[in-house]
């Protein structure tokens, strides 16, 4: 999917850093998972993310980042410093909460759900003697540290690089807030991904099967609601927060008036089961206890799991760089080859116009040079008589197996009858010699290099001769010119070397006979493995013989007894030792009568991803 060339207020691409902003509480994890799920970031491969581990990771690190970051969850940034720190391009999704919530949730995360740290073993168990009303007392003296940052996310410049809104509307429309999100990012993403994404993520299947407003204190996911404080907060309490925090939930235009706190009941009915002085048994203490010792050797696990794939990510993006330079030197060189290809035509001495359209070139990867008549048609196919040394360019970008294919015909200036064909470079390298009988296709392989720009030769043998209606030497004509790569026995990026005889067919089945050790050159090999089948032939006597596959350092990979047709499998990582392979067989020699190759044994391979 192509991806637009400029952000919303104007920035390149490729200058942008994303940044996503939150509060404690907020849903942090969950939004953070979906903006950074591996089928969002596939479609933006301009987008690198990192995760902020360090709750510390503050917005002057941020400003520091390279091009393309995204980086989440960064908690507590104050709108202010976001405003006065970004850098042209940079963007931010700012998702906040009700500071009423906030309050509440922390307190099920510090004295049930949260994975013991030293600030939790530090306030849980004096947390646990208190009943649900002191707690959130403690909670809301807690939050006077993040009130300011809270509050600064009040009134903000919407022109400022930042889309801001709320866990309340996240919660309420998932797929239209995390669309919206997107959208400002300038990330492209279908809604069926999006959605596929938004439900691999919901609160049911975080919470392994309950539905939001089903709580359970112990879990992470507690409840997945907004305006759970209702449930929470007396009046007395409401008041307290309200002069603790004066004027912060109308900055955040969660309330309309300041007198908000009047509305709330004068009590709020007591569940045991959510906890209290002394509610948590013995038991249950013993069950906690266990279960934060499972959480951290999970965490240390999934630690060391993030540092192996952070480190592997790091390789990748060196390889893709190499073949981005690759591709990049690629089509330079083509550009190059169809350059070359259009001075040839505009030079030649004859021939006319090159036509794509109804001509015997398809002027993609061949051309003509000198030594072609005007195009012709006979019943609508187009044709082109030879001159004396007919010349065809043909470009070939990669080193793989190329075969020039020509349709062609015996002409008046070969006396209407069987001709030898001499193919030949214009440096005089002969190619092939080929009977051609009638009009029939006939075909020959090209050098193997590239890139390179050869000019064929065609000529007639014993050509020459004129008829009295017709002054021109018409030795051939050509009604096709086609380039073509052939099959061989291995996948394109494993390519036969030394070692190897020619591909034969026998019925339908390729193979090649291999004389002695034989080698095969490998490139691009990430993600593939090798695998072909090994027969043994005449230089065993067709008798069993071991099989040994040696890596580009002289170390066995594989190996595999032979005898009848056997597959032979080798595995291939992306180590330096892996650029070619040979293949190695102690014995072998023999040959019979009528052919003096030694056909120790042959493969038929086949590529397996």
């Amino acid at each position: 999917m192509p991806f637009p060339s400029r952000e919303s207020n104007g920035a390149p691409i490729s200058s942008s850093r994303f940044a996503f902003f939150t509060q404690w509480k907020a849903g942090s994890q969950w939004i953070t998972d979906v903006l950074s799920d591996f089928r969002i970031l596939e479609r933006v491969p301009h987008v690198r993310f990192k995760r902020a581990f360090d709750v510390g990771y503050e917005l002057t690190t941020f400003v520091r980042e390279d091009a393309g970051v995204f980086v989440a969850p960064i908690f507590d940034g104050s709108y202010s410093l976001w405003k006065a720190l970004r850098k042209e391009g940079d963007l931010a999704i700012r998702v906040g909460r009700d500071p009423r919530d906030t309050v509440v949730s922390y307190v099920y995360s510090l004295a049930y759900s949260h994975v013991t740290e030293p600030f939790i073993s530090l306030v849980r168990a004096p947390l646990l003697t208190l009943d649900d009303r002191q707690r959130l007392m403690m909670a809301v003296a807690l939050l006077i540290t993040n009130a300011a940052a809270l509050r600064s996310w009040g009134t903000p410049d919407r022109s400022s690089g930042c889309y801001i809104t709320t866990y309340e509307r996240v919660v309420d429309d998932e797929e239209r807030e995390f669309a919206a999100m997107f959208k400002f990012l300038g990330w492209p993403i279908p809604d069926d991904v999006l959605r596929e994404v938004v439900a691999a993520h919901s609160f049911t299947v975080r919470s392994g099967g309950r539905e939001r407003g089903e709580a359970d204190p112990f879990s992470h996911y507690r409840q997945g609601l907004a305006g759970d404080w209702r449930n929470h907060f007396d009046r007395d309490l409401a008041r307290h927060f309200e002069e603790t925090f004066p004027h912060l939930l109308v900055d955040l235009g969660y309330e309309e008036t300041d007198a908000w706190w009047e509305s709330v009941p004068v009590t709020v009915p007591y569940t045991a089961s959510e906890g209290g002085a002394g509610a948590l048994s013995e038991v249950m203490a013993r069950a906690l206890q266990e279960r934060d010792e499972r959480w951290k050797r999970h965490d240390l696990a999934m630690s060391e799991r993030c540092t192996m794939l952070e480190q592997e990510i790091d390789s990748l993006r060196l390889i893709c760089e190499e073949r981005l330079q690759t591709i990049n030197a690629l089509d330079a060189e083509a550009q190059i080859l169809v350059e070359q290809l259009n001075e040839g035509g505009a030079n030649a001495t004859s021939g006319g116009d090159h036509r794509i359209e109804n001509d015997i070139v398809d002027g993609l990867a061949t051309a003509l040079g000198p030594g072609w008549y005007e195009a012709e048609f006979e019943d609508g196919v187009p044709f082109r008589w030879s001159r004396k040394d007919a010349t065809i360019h043909v470009a070939l970008v990669r080193e793989v197996r190329h075969t020039l294919t020509l349709e062609l015909e015996p002409g008046p200036g070969v006396r209407l009858e069987p001709f030898m064909l001499a193919v030949a470079l214009t440096d005089g390298t002969p190619l092939a010699r080929i009977l051609v009988n009638g009009r029939e296709r006939v075909s020959f392989e090209l050098p193997r290099e590239a890139p390179r720009v050869f000019s064929i030769v065609l000529r007639a043998e014993e050509g020459g001769t004129t008829t009295a209606d017709d002054e021109r030497v018409l030795d051939f004509r050509v009604f096709d010119v086609k380039l073509e790569t052939t099959d061989d026995v291995f996948p394109m990026w494993a390519q036969p070397a030394a070692g190897f005889y020619e591909p034969e067919r026998d019925d339908d089945l390729l193979f090649r006979w291999i004389a002695g050790d034989a080698t095969i050159v490998l490139s691009n090999t990430r993600g593939k493995r090798l695998s072909f089948d090994a027969e043994s032939g005449p230089g065993f006597a067709s008798q069993p013989f071991t099989l040994i596959v040696r890596a580009a350092d002289g170390s066995e990979v594989a190996s595999a007894l032979v005898g009848t047709r056997v597959t032979v499998d080798v595995p291939i990582d992306r180590s330096d030792r892996f650029d070619a392979l040979t293949l190695h067989a102690d014995g072998g020699g023999r040959t019979v009568p009528g052919d003096d190759r030694v056909m120790n044994f042959r493969v038929f391979a086949r590529e397996l991803e």
